[in-house]
This record gives C-alpha cells, structure tokens and sequence, in this order.
C-alpha cells in the first residue's frame, strides 16, 4: 500500500508537471503554478521511495519528515487563505508566495532541529 501511494504521487506530481508545461505552451503564465507544485510532489514521492527501500531507519529520518510535512501542510493552509481572499494580478504570485517563504522556513527548522548524519571512520 505505501508504494502504491509513494507510486499515485509520482503519477500525479507527473500529471502536473505536463499541465504546466501545456499550460505555459498555451500562454498562460499560471502554468508556473501547476510545474512547481509537480516537482514538489515528484521530490516526496522520491523521498517517499527511498525511505520505504530501507536505506534509512524511521529513526534516523523522523524529526526531517514531521517537519516538512507538518510545514507542507502550513503552506497549504496560507495558500488557500491567499487565493480565496486576496484579488491581485499576477494571481500566480499568491500561489507561489506561501511556498517561496515556507520553504525557507523548512529549511531553516530543518537545519536547526534535524540530528546531522555522523562521520563514518575509514
């Protein structure tokens, strides 16, 4: 069931990032929108795979994945809030703007509370 739901991610992050480039093909630059949230989807997917293979221990990758997806889940939040209330050209900007400083912010808790991997001896 996991890589079923590891492999719907992949199709899906797929299926955007082909909406997107259509989309910019079109003339329409709100294309930007569909190409970044595919990559984003494409990259937990990945990440997604490569925990299920074994290569990292629950242990070891925990603290990482709460808070991306806890954040993730934050960026969806202001996003939703942003497109519905607040009118403004280019409307891609409100779609991208929780995203572009959510994703600084992840990489700063990240940085800040995720244990480093120690150095192995040779």
């Amino acid at each position: 069931m996991d890589y079923a739901l590891s492999l719907f991610g992949l199709g899906f992050g797929g299926y955007l990032l082909f909406l997107g480039v259509e989309l910019l093909l079109g003339g329409q630059n709100f294309g930007i929108v569909p190409i970044v949230f595919g990559l984003v989807c494409v990259n937990y997917a990945r990440l997604d795979y490569q925990f299920l293979k074994g290569n990292q221990s629950i242990k070891t990758v925990w603290m990482g994945n709460h808070i991306i997806r806890m954040m993730g889940a934050m960026i969806a939040s202001y996003t939703a809030f942003l497109v519905v209330n607040v009118k403004m050209d280019p409307e891609w900007v409100l779609w991208l703007l929780p995203t572009l400083i959510g994703s600084g912010l992840i990489s700063y808790f990240t940085r800040k509370f995720v244990p480093k991997k120690s150095a192995k001896t040779v």
